[in-house]
């Protein structure tokens, strides 16, 4: 997984929320854009906020897959109805 690759996926517009599957079978899903926070010093370190007011660091190079959720998919356009 790359930086880049989760950075489409986090600042979409209009957001869709997503799942991050990690490399030992977790899957972490990324309701709100503001739930998911990168750390300036480390690129390959992000953070994404928890239940009880916590936290959890992940790699990035630890990010399997990244996969829409409810059914959106990333990047399609919406058709216009008529």
């Amino acid at each position: 997984m790359t930086i880049g690759t989760l950075k489409e996926y986090h600042q979409a517009r209009p957001f869709h929320p997503f799942l991050l599957q990690l490399a030992d079978g977790q899957n972490v899903e990324i309701r709100h854009p503001e739930c998911l926070a990168y750390y300036p010093n480390r690129p390959r370190t992000v953070f994404v906020a928890a239940p009880n007011d916590r936290f959890k660091a992940i790699d990035i190079l630890l990010v399997a897959a990244i996969e829409p959720v409810n059914g959106h998919r990333h990047g399609a356009s919406k058709r216009k109805r008529k």
